[in-house]
């Protein structure tokens, strides 16, 4: 999967300097906050790294967005 596609998925998104994007964490402990938590980033090799500044999990974050995990490790 390519990031964007993910991407476009959020409500609100953020294009940061590093290439990363900040969107709202969809896991539920988040439900209704639209702060910016999450960052969604994709390396070279075209996996997709999930970090969310709340403390959530990769996984559960993944999981949220339904990827799956060869989506977020599949080469672009």
């Amino acid at each position: 999967m390519q990031i964007d596609t993910l991407v476009l998925r959020a409500t609100r998104r953020t294009l940061m300097d590093d290439g990363s994007w900040r969107i709202p964490c969809p896991c539920l402990i988040h439900a209704g906050d639209e702060r910016l938590r999450l960052t969604v980033e994709q390396r070279p090799d075209g996996t997709i790294v999930l970090t969310c500044s709340g403390g959530c999990r990769p996984e559960d974050v993944a999981a949220a967005l339904g990827l799956t995990a060869e989506e977020r490790e599949a080469a672009p």
